[in-house]
């Protein structure tokens, strides 16, 4: 699932990802049946959990072999490819951000005291170089206190969430804070552990691309946190040495085909997974498990696509099902984003995205074991339309963590294409820690939701159900 997005500086040269010396090397694909089996789901989720895979972090090795072994089970499936050249590899061209020495980040109170913060613990640094030795704070809660222009001798601390922040910069004009020296947020209510600068990916972002971010974003955690909340800080320092190198990594993408259309224009289901996960780049603890596997986040929901699109066949339903296993989420959707601008079949006709997203343990707040909960639930009909026929799909019991808006469907969604992620996490500890392992999946609930993924999806790319927007909650820039 996202994490908010760090973006950064500085350039080496782009290289494609076939081009990354031998093509990745695939695990071997478990024997498939045109069915979903619990044996096949364990197989999917174990290979891509496994430490030999280190967390399947964009644009590294082991993410590339993460991606070989999807395109091969796409193949053994009988998928037809659907990526760049004839194959299941949809190239994500990147620039990735590098440290060259640690941040620093301090804050300066009254009688310019000052307080010197610990990269990792207490705060997290953005993609671009920044070097200001002080910028006056300007504490922000409600829209109202954002000042009238862009100052870049200010640093902003906006005490909101990132739909809040992003919605507020966005109506007074101030794009995305960019014209400021800095740009805060709230990060984590605990502190974080210290950052190894020497392996710390700061962000990524598409490679080529001009985005609109404020230069110094900063998010602070823990006890930090508090202090900017107290009132007691007037100034920060901020410095951050960063370059930039261009890598490349791939969306994996293949398609079932429907019914040849009556009006000869074809229309698209997408589904999705992100493959990735994370590595945050921790001073290592000495005896302590230092990978990331993210078997729920979300080898749990690539899992269930795989399944799902195993047991759609070819020509059976109305409209074609696109399957896209996505790089780059946790980044900022990034491989969603390339999907988008480069699709299988144009948005005009794409009627969804039925995302899947950390499916791996039962949610007792919704009912436990084999139920789903749906984001965005009362944005549009789906939901409503699933439980008339008795699927075990109940809405986002907590929609005050914006979970609608905090995966590859949101993508979707701000094209004005229906988007809506299928999901059970129950904020367990685990998530986005080494912890997230693959002995904690429960695979019994995870083949019983990816069962009712599949009856969602005939129902949807069946033709039997019209899916609308619910009233006013259409994007306001539809397609």
């Amino acid at each position: 699932m996202l994490l908010a997005p760090f973006l950064g500086l500085s350039l080496s040269a782009l290289v494609p990802f076939a081009d990354l010396g031998a093509p990745a090397k695939a695990h071997p694909i478990p024997e498939l049946v045109p069915a979903i089996t619990r044996a096949e789901v364990e197989a999917h989720v174990r290979w891509l959990a496994s430490d030999e895979l280190a967390g399947r972090v964009t644009g590294t090795p082991e993410c590339d072999r993460a991606a070989a072994y999807l395109a091969d089970v796409l193949r053994a499936q009988g998928l037809q490819p659907a990526g760049d050249a004839g194959t299941f590899l949809q190239s994500v061209p990147l620039e990735r951000t590098r440290l060259k020495s640690a941040p620093v980040l301090a804050f300066v109170g009254s009688g310019a005291q000052r307080t010197e913060l610990v990269h990792g613990t207490d705060f997290d640094v953005p993609w671009t170089a920044v070097a200001a030795e002080s910028l006056r704070l300007v504490v922000v809660r409600a829209a109202a206190d954002l000042p009238a222009q862009p100052d870049r001798s200010v640093a902003l601390f906006v005490d909101a969430s990132t739909a809040d922040r992003k919605r507020w910069l966005a109506d007074a004009g101030l794009g995305a804070g960019e014209g400021f020296g800095a740009v805060l947020s709230p990060g984590s209510k605990k502190a974080g552990r210290p950052r190894d600068p020497a392996s710390y990916t700061g962000g990524m972002r598409r490679a080529g691309r001009a985005e609109r971010r404020a230069e110094g974003s900063v998010r602070v955690n823990g006890d930090a946190l508090e202090q900017l909340r107290g009132g007691a800080v007037t100034a920060i320092a901020l410095r951050v040495e960063a370059e930039v190198e261009r890598v490349s990594t791939a969306n994996v993408v293949g398609r079932i085909p429907g019914r040849a259309p009556r009006d000869g224009q074809e229309r698209a289901v997408v589904i999705s997974a992100h493959y990735d996960h994370i590595a945050h780049g921790h001073a290592p603890l000495k005896g302590t498990d230092t990978i990331y596997n993210g078997a729920d986040d979300d080898a749990s929901g690539v899992a269930a696509v795989l399944e799902i699109a195993g047991a759609l066949p070819a020509g059976e339903l109305a409209a074609d099902v696109i399957v896209l296993l996505a790089t780059g989420e946790e980044f900022g959707l990034l491989g969603t984003e390339e999907y988008l601008d480069r699709p299988v079949v144009p948005l005009e006709r794409t009627i969804a995205n039925l995302n899947v997203e950390m499916v791996g343990r039962p949610d007792a707040l919704v009912g436990g074991r084999g139920v789903l909960w749906l984001t965005g639930d009362e944005h549009t009909n789906l939901g409503a339309i699933l439980r008339e026929r008795d699927l075990r799909v109940v809405a986002d019991p907590r929609p005050d963590q914006h979970f609608f808006e905090r995966s590859d469907n949101y993508a979707f969604v701000r094209r004005g294409v229906i988007g809506q992620t299928f999901s059970t996490y129950d904020m367990h500890a685990d998530y986005h820690m080494p912890s997230d392992e693959a002995d904690k999946i429960d695979f019994e609930h995870l083949t019983e939701c990816t069962a009712t993924g599949a009856r969602a999806v005939r129902l949807v790319a069946g033709g039997e159900v019209e899916l609308v927007w619910a009233k006013g909650k259409a994007p306001i820039s539809p397609r």
